[in-house]
């Protein structure tokens, strides 16, 4: 336990970018375009990056908070799972000064082009992955021992889910240098960033679960939920590289 909350701790100080970077979302797709289609869409993403204007130093406190928890769980006094919530909590509230800086970004510089639906973006297949992690942590937390660290990684997860909801709804932010491009990367940005927080969303409540589960009063349903938890959690991450892919048009 103790060296997985640490490794992700470090991952958090050494790639805070991947919690937020525009450009991650099209790494994949740099290699399979042409020439001067990869240098229209570098050019959109660099604008695209200094008008979001993100600065990671949260999240590279949180990664330094979080190898700290990791050192914490090495205590026999501590019950090992409460370094672990307090980590999911650290990252959902960093998570939460990200959204609310792109929510300031777009209230500036935003296109209302059209009124959009969250619905339209969030996959329902992937929503369900959140929900029946939601489900096994309310399970968890019927258990007066581990009520705690239940709570927080309860709240982790809805915080997450709600950060999901925002970004589904964020406007259209464009510089008006290449408006074509720059609205299909926006809507692509949307989708990776609204579902793939709805997948995070799920990670904390499915890892605690499946922490748990030998200290809880296991019946075959418990097995089944672990095991339908960790198949709706991959599911939604194929259904976001699958649909990504199908949903992006650059040209």
């Amino acid at each position: 336990m103790s060296a997985a909350i640490s490794a992700m701790g470090v991952c958090e100080v050494v790639w805070p970018g991947a919690f937020g970077d525009a450009r991650m979302y099209f790494r994949s797709v740099f290699p399979r375009l042409e020439p001067w289609v990869r240098l229209r869409l570098s050019r959109v993403l660099d604008a695209r990056v200094q008008a979001e204007a993100l600065r990671y130093g949260h999240i590279r406190g949180v990664g330094i908070f979080t190898i700290v928890m990791g050192i914490v769980a090495l205590d026999p006094r501590v019950p090992f799972v409460l370094p672990y919530a307090a980590s999911c909590v650290a990252m959902a509230i960093a998570l939460a000064m990200t959204s609310a800086h792109l929510h300031g970004i777009t209230q500036r510089r935003a296109a209302p082009l059209v009124r959009r639906r969250a619905l339209d973006v969030l996959s329902p297949l992937i929503l369900t992955a959140p929900i029946l992690s939601l489900l096994a942590t309310v399970a968890v937390a019927m258990q007066p021992e581990f009520r705690l660290a239940a709570a927080g990684v309860l709240l982790s997860s809805l915080l997450m889910l709600s950060l999901a909801w925002r970004a589904a709804l964020a406007p259209a932010l464009l510089m008006g240098d290449d408006p074509q491009l720059e609205y299909a990367v926006d809507e692509h940005i949307r989708y990776r960033r609204a579902n793939g927080l709805a997948i995070l969303a799920c990670a904390p409540g499915t890892v605690l679960y499946t922490l748990l589960i030998h200290y809880l009063p296991t019946n075959w349903y418990d097995i089944l939920l672990e095991a339908v938890l960790w198949a709706a959690f991959s599911v939604g991450i194929l259904v976001l590289e699958k649909l990504s892919a199908r949903r992006l048009r650059l040209a």
